[in-house]
């Protein structure tokens, strides 16, 4: 009798312990996981931002630029690229020259410059 109301005291505890346990497992996991998420988006935006052609703006719900109110969001102007040029043989509609870039980095060589002519093989 006694052997059998310790080794009940026992299997309660070692349950008790074994479902705490799960438990905060669980919830670690979580926020670990909500935590990566957030993390993983802040870096994108940091990203996006550190790349971007203007500095960052806060805005209202309307979009306006805001300096002293609270803000309902973040306006940048994502760099999405160089200026491109596209090449079309010469001819009676043809483009105008291409304007030069105000891009730091110089274009690749394969691109004719602005006083450049590209000739197509007829």
């Amino acid at each position: 009798m006694v052997y059998m109301c310790i080794g009940i005291l026992v299997s309660y505890v070692t349950y008790s312990f074994l479902t705490s346990a799960t438990i905060l497992y669980a919830k670690n996991m979580s926020i670990v996981h909500s935590h990566t998420n957030l993390r993983s988006v802040l870096d994108r935006l940091c990203n996006n931002m550190q790349q971007a052609n203007s500095r960052p703006v806060l805005i209202d719900t309307a979009g306006n630029a805001v300096v002293t109110a609270a803000s309902a969001g973040l306006y940048y102007d994502r760099y999405l690229g160089d200026p491109m040029w596209s090449p079309t043989p010469p001819g009676p509609a043809s483009p105008p020259p291409p304007q030069p870039s105000l891009s730091p980095v110089p274009p690749p060589p394969w691109l004719p410059r602005q006083s450049q002519h590209r000739v197509t093989p007829s």
